[in-house]
């Protein structure tokens, strides 16, 4: 499916990149790649959409770049300063989270459907 198959919220992928590079450095297409398996291929973007956050994370020295001399590829790791902006920038996803779960409560009720067909419904998004 292509990059609009789903309606990422603003800034989730910033945080998806910094994410990543926390682990292991990355590059940017094994963020790509990265993304388009845990969404199930909903999502999968662009290299328009990734070296433009991957450079101003740069820039505002949330990553770094590290060259890889076996595959000869660019690949960045998260700097302390960018764990740091991490670690406060997932507290607040968490209350997101919380909220959208209560968008998500709201619109089942609006659609009739009981917390169990909605469970499972949920199940069944996560197992794919």
């Amino acid at each position: 499916m292509s990059e609009s198959a789903i309606n990422a919220p603003k800034g989730l992928l910033r945080l998806i990149i910094l994410d990543i590079a926390s682990k292991n450095p990355v590059s940017g297409a094994e963020i790509s790649k990265h993304i388009k398996s845990i969404s199930n291929s909903m999502w999968t973007p662009s290299p328009g959409s990734i070296y433009p956050i991957l450079n101003n994370l740069q820039k505002s020295e949330c990553l770094t770049e590290i060259y890889s001399t076996d595959s000869n590829q660019k690949k960045y790791g998260a700097t302390s300063k960018g764990k740091a902006i991490l670690a406060i920038e997932k507290e607040k996803l968490k209350k997101d989270l919380v909220s959208n779960i209560y968008y998500i409560k709201i619109m089942s009720e609006l659609l009739n459907i009981t917390q169990d067909e909605l469970l499972k419904i949920i199940k069944s998004h996560l197992q794919k």
